[in-house]
């Protein structure tokens, strides 16, 4: 799991907020969303040697800069995300990764948001932003030709 350059790609509204659709959270969710103003933003995460990086709005290959950079640090244990990011909090995802299969060029990351805590983001508790950032679509790599 610990890559350089896990991306997802530019999500509507319906895929950002999917995870909340019909949740008690699903109105915080949905203000958090248009405080952020995530609407058509891709988002990279990046861990490595226990150093994470999330932007939004910014994808690898592009040369722009992100609209909002996120850093803190990251452990893995076991099939358990523990990610700290500097403002934002402390979170715990189970993570998954699904391959291409025969030689595993194409990798696919599903994070599953377990609990957290941190300060208020956009009027709503941390634990919404952390969830619509890193559970609301998957993230791909891929590495070589």
């Amino acid at each position: 799991m610990e890559a350089p350059g896990w991306e997802t790609l530019a999500a509507t509204e319906r895929v950002w907020l999917r995870e909340f659709t019909g949740t008690a959270d699903e109105t915080r969710a949905r203000q958090v969303y248009r405080a952020a103003g995530f609407e058509g933003l891709p988002l990279t995460l990046e861990l490595q040697h226990g150093m994470a990086t999330v932007r939004i709005g910014h994808n690898g290959n592009v040369e722009a800069a992100p609209v909002l950079t996120l850093f803190g640090s990251y452990r893995v244990d076991g099939h358990v995300l523990l990610l700290r990011l500097e403002v934002v909090g402390g979170s715990r995802y189970r993570w998954a990764v699904e391959t291409s299969g025969p030689g595993d060029s194409n990798r696919r990351l599903t994070l599953t948001y377990l609990d957290g805590a941190g300060p208020t983001q956009f009027g709503a508790p941390a634990d919404v932003l952390l969830r619509l950032l890193l559970t609301s679509a998957p993230f791909a790599y891929h590495q070589g030709p």
